[in-house]
């Protein structure tokens, strides 16, 4: 997905997103949203059990993202399930301008990010937080 402009214009329970993800990622597969601006509770939601092996790729880059509302903890990227990254699997988030409580967090501390296997990544690199009240990582305890 690369160079749109994504806009939720409804909030209910605070899990509306621009983008939502409930996938399994392989083989070198990739799920890649790139260059969008966006607009809502959260940007990109990875829902359920993700799973990204053999050399497959999740990315979130380039992006805008801005809050559309105060009434909920908003992310770039939020976990409703675990992750799991498997055998040169790359998680990368970079290059994005956030304006919203986090870049990444999760909504349930049993929700988990696994990582195994040789050449595995996860990157979080050159984001941007455009009023400094950044928390790069949130994780709510709440079960």
């Amino acid at each position: 997905m690369k160079g749109n402009t994504l806009r939720v214009t409804g909030v209910f329970n605070g899990v509306e997103s621009a983008v939502c993800v409930h996938a399994v990622v392989r083989n070198g597969g990739y799920i890649d949203v790139e260059n969008n601006t966006m607009s809502a509770v959260q940007g990109v939601i990875l829902y359920g059990d993700t799973t990204v092996s053999s050399a497959g790729l999740l990315r979130v880059a380039d992006c805008i993202f801005f809050e559309s509302t105060e009434e909920f903890e908003s992310a770039l990227v939020c976990l409703y399930g675990s992750v799991s990254l498997l055998s040169g699997a790359q998680w990368r988030v970079e290059g994005n301008n956030v304006s919203a409580f986090s870049l990444l967090r999760r909504s349930n501390s049993q929700h988990k990010i696994q990582l195994s296997g040789s050449g595995t990544t996860v990157v979080l690199a050159h984001n941007r937080q455009a009023d400094d009240s950044f928390l790069l990582l949130t994780w709510i305890s709440r079960t």
